[in-house]
């Protein structure tokens, strides 16, 4: 069955429109409620329910009032749903390895659910005092960026190769030493910096924590008005100007508090469900032996050596995905 567009609009259409307080039951609807059947297959609010849960919560609005999306969601739940029912006549259901496979689904999912559900009991202390201590010895770290005024000059090696462009930034170098003001003339003549040669290699309010770590570094050892040796980054050769340097902003504690309160809660509950996740995994074993000394003949290992076999192994090239691999 295909549901039609124009009918699944209508119903979009209808549900927008009604008022609140014929909206006010649908919390509580059973799970069991059907949505759409198609013979003995029922789509019910607990399926759909389910489904949502899969389509983040920034989308689920947007996902809900399309007809489209919903139709499609619609028509694969009752796919999946007719299946289940053949399967069901035909004893498909009841095969030894489609009952371990659903178990193992099932179970992927429910584990989902427990690190979820951990993850919500967990309560963060008050994390004000380490807040502060936090702010004052890593002040750096929130400062904002250095700013900087400067012209430069590059001399890209790409089309005159490496030992050209560094004689010659080396005597465009000499040459500013003895004329300064010839900056803007022979950033217009040679620099490979297109978009700055025609400013006279001028380049203001640049953040440093942008620009090549070469370069910015070189800037934060200048003083006004100075001008660089050869500095070579990524790009190429440069000679720099420096014109203007602004040291970058530190806002306040009062101003950073509720950011780096969040960033502490954040971690605590990363950390705490991390080690709970890490303590599950790490609980003792207890292996069956002679099973586990021949699971291997199960899927078709014969005892002959295969030397290609362990290196491919630990390359990762032969490692097939476990179950519940997304898990922590």
């Amino acid at each position: 069955m295909r549901l039609k567009f124009g009918f699944m609009h209508a119903i979009v259409i209808a549900c927008l429109s009604c008022g609140a307080a014929q909206g006010q039951s649908e919390k509580d609807w059973s799970a069991d409620t059907v949505v759409v059947a198609q013979g003995e297959a029922k789509v019910t609010v607990g399926d759909v329910d389910a489904w949502m849960q899969e389509v983040t919560e920034d989308k689920r609005l947007g996902f809900i009032q399309s007809p489209e999306r919903i139709e499609a969601m619609l028509t694969q739940l009752l796919m999946m749903k007719q299946l289940n029912v053949e399967a069901k006549a035909s004893g498909v259901d009841q095969k030894p390895l489609v009952v371990s496979h659903a178990r193992m689904a099932a179970e992927r999912v429910v584990a989902r659910y427990q690190l979820d559900a951990y993850a919500a009991s967990v309560k963060a202390p008050d994390f004000t005092v380490l807040a502060q201590e936090r702010y004052q010895g890593e002040k750096e770290k929130y400062r904002g960026p250095d700013v900087a005024d400067f012209a430069h000059i590059l001399i890209s090696p790409e089309k005159r190769g490496e030992d050209a462009a560094q004689a010659l930034i080396e005597k465009l170098h000499r040459q500013l030493l003895r004329k300064p003001g010839d900056f803007a003339k022979l950033a217009a003549q040679y620099s490979s910096d297109s978009g700055s040669a025609a400013r006279g290699g001028v380049i203001e309010g640049a953040k440093l924590n942008v620009l090549a770590e070469e370069f910015a570094e070189t800037l934060r050892t200048l003083k006004v008005g100075e001008l660089s040796r050869p500095v070579k980054t990524q790009f190429g050769w440069h000679v720099i100007r420096l014109d203007k340097y602004s040291r970058g902003s530190l806002p306040s504690y009062e101003e950073l508090k509720p950011t780096i309160i969040a960033t502490l809660e954040s971690e605590y509950r990363q950390n705490t469900i991390r080690a709970y996740s890490d303590e599950v995994r790490q609980r003792e074993m207890q292996p069956n032996v002679p099973v586990l000394e021949r699971l291997a003949y199960r899927y078709g290992f014969t005892g002959a050596a295969d030397e290609a076999t362990p290196a491919k192994a630990e390359a990762g090239e032969t490692t097939a995905p476990a179950p519940g691999t997304n898990m922590p």
